[in-house]
């Protein structure tokens, strides 16, 4: 379906962005975006899709009504495969992405850049340097002069932040902390900026503090540590988002314990991950609690 490409030009006003910085988001030249925008060149949907995208739009918004048939179904399995990516159900992106590298959208440009870099995220038999190469390379899709140097700068996208939350835990697992701290802290002090719905913040925010949580403790910033899972408690807290809050919790246990605090210290942050854990019918980080608390800090009765 064509429209009247001048709205293009309200929306971005909304967003705050300029001509040639749209432009890069959404791949076409900052001529080509000009011309749509002075109503001399006709633009189909997929492209105001992909700028309401940019707002955080929900997917039941009023656009989806002029998709065809084959151009719906396909948008529904890029919103599943996102769902499923970001609950690590693997196998069942896996499924999906078969499905959607299938579908008449699967040349869209914000959908390849997805379909790429889950490709990325599903191969095994890739080295942990090659993976972060090809990151790299999927993130200059979108933003093809990249520095990383400037982050802070960038107007981000749900799928550019996980790209570069996937670049950050490979830099970690790497030992190059350094990097990873990087990225991660610039992401939360740059947050506002986020181009992304208030679900994808709710998931986002306590995720990147358990991350940098964990960056730091392995870089032996205990201190650090403890106050990246103090922020991300409060985050989990304020978003309602409990997923990550059990291994924020235990991670604040660990970084007393290694301060040498008394056990009468950490001993309750240990009782209260766990039975968070099992509110939340997450009996595997439940069981990964109670076997800690015997194994790395020697407590034996623990709660069963």
């Amino acid at each position: 379906m064509d429209y009247d490409g001048r709205i293009i030009k309200k929306v971005r006003q909304e967003l705050g962005l300029n001509q040639a910085e749209l432009a890069e988001l959404v791949f076409l030249s900052e001529d080509q975006l000009s011309r749509i925008e002075r109503g001399k060149v006709k633009a189909d949907i997929w492209l105001l899709m992909k700028i309401l995208e940019l707002k955080g739009e929900p997917s039941d918004d009023f656009w989806m009504l002029y998709l065809d048939s084959d151009d719906y179904d396909g948008y529904l399995l890029y919103r599943q495969l996102r769902r499923s990516l970001r609950d690590d159900k693997l196998n069942e992106a896996g499924e999906l992405l078969e499905k959607l590298e299938k579908s008449p959208v699967s040349e869209k440009g914000f959908i390849k850049q997805t379909i790429v870099w889950t490709k990325l995220r599903l191969d095994d038999a890739l080295s942990d340097e090659d993976k972060l190469a090809g990151f790299y390379k999927v993130l200059k899709m979108s933003k093809p002069n990249f520095d990383e140097s400037k982050l802070a700068e960038y107007r981000l996208t749900y799928q550019e932040i996980r790209i570069l939350i996937i670049i950050a835990v490979l830099s970690g697992k790497m030992k190059d902390f350094d990097k990873a701290i990087y990225i991660t802290k610039t992401l939360i002090e740059n947050r506002e900026n986020f181009r992304t719905s208030e679900d994808d913040k709710m998931f986002f925010f306590p995720l990147l503090f358990f991350n940098l949580s964990n960056f730091y403790g392995k870089a032996d910033k205990i201190k650090d540590s403890l106050w990246a899972c103090d922020e991300g408690i409060k985050a989990s807290l304020k978003y309602a988002n409990y997923r990550f809050l059990p291994q924020l919790t235990l991670n604040k246990a660990s970084g007393m314990y290694l301060l040498g605090e008394e056990e009468e210290m950490y001993k309750p942050l240990l009782v209260r991950a766990y039975y968070t854990a099992l509110t939340h019918q997450n009996d595997k980080t439940a069981n990964l609690i109670k076997s800690e608390a015997k194994e790395e800090f020697g407590i034996i009765g623990f709660p069963h």
